[in-house]
């Protein structure tokens, strides 16, 4: 692998070699051909043209290198510092807005990042259920949902219509003392999972419950399709009441309650944190 080819040198690294910095003038990061492929300026403007110009734009306009909001402008090497990520805050910052409403309440909600990852892909239907992985190219022998054994294993069906998940949703309303028309649409179905008169903090709570059977719903069924377990809806909803509890106890020191007072008035439990 040559090095500095623009300088005679073609030396390669495993020959080892050496660079004597001096007073610093004669390195030119950025101006000197590397690898015998021309300037890094003009290689990353050609890169950058082929991607819509973001990353040859800015490296024309001496942008790449960011840290904390600062340009990295290291005039006496005569070169600026180079991040991933600042080329990647370039090509995305046109195309990166606003952060949807929807998505606001489910990262506010008190559960874990894997359960909030699952619920996340949940709504985006990026779950690999069979259709989606039939979807994808993937070669399904048998479709049909492996809960109830009925219809094709989509998003909408296995996280609502489905029996098996009728079955939990019903017993956390009931756990809850709430009545709930379930929205075969995922999406839908978080958004109306809300308390009207309870404030903002009390649903951030309220949520993880919604994220904790939707992600306890999902790991059941891979436990169903992978190990062969047997389909029991009332083990998934007891697995949802002692995450959401130890869910709150991380996140909440004051939480006082214990976990036989949360599976009895667990409204009550929630108030008494906010």
């Amino acid at each position: 692998m040559e090095v500095w080819a623009s300088e005679g040198w073609g030396r390669s690294f495993e020959d080892g070699f050496q660079w004597d910095v001096g007073d610093r003038k004669g390195i030119s990061f950025w101006e000197d051909s590397w690898l015998s492929c021309g300037a890094l300026n003009v290689i990353l403007f050609r890169m950058g043209e082929a991607s819509g110009g973001a990353i040859g734009s800015a490296v024309a306009r001496g942008e790449v290198g960011t840290r904390e909001g600062r340009l990295l402008d290291l005039e006496g090497w005569g070169f600026k510092t180079f991040m991933v990520n600042s080329a990647y805050v370039q090509v995305r910052k046109d195309t990166v807005g606003e952060v949807p409403p929807v998505y606001s309440k489910l990262w506010r909600c008190k559960a874990l990042p894997s359960a909030l990852f699952t619920a996340w892909r949940v709504i985006e239907n990026k779950v690999a259920t069979r259709v989606n992985m039939e979807r994808r190219g993937v070669v399904i022998e048998n479709p049909l949902c492996c809960l109830c054994g009925m219809v094709e294993e989509s998003s909408s069906h296995l996280f609502s219509v489905c029996d098996f998940a009728w079955r939990v949703w019903c017993l956390c309303f009931k756990w809850l003392g709430v009545s709930f028309v379930i929205h075969k649409d995922p999406l839908a179905n978080f958004l109306q999972f809300r308390l009207s008169q309870a404030s903002n903090s009390v649903n951030d709570v309220w949520g993880a419950i919604w994220v904790g059977v939707v992600s306890g719903i999902w790991n059941h069924r891979n436990c169903v399709s992978f190990d062969r377990v047997v389909v029991d809806a009332l083990e998934v909803f007891a697995l949802v009441q002692v995450k959401v509890w130890s869910w709150i106890y991380a996140e909440f020191h004051c939480a006082s309650f214990g976990y036989s007072n949360w599976v009895l008035n667990p409204v009550d439990c929630m108030r008494m944190i906010i």
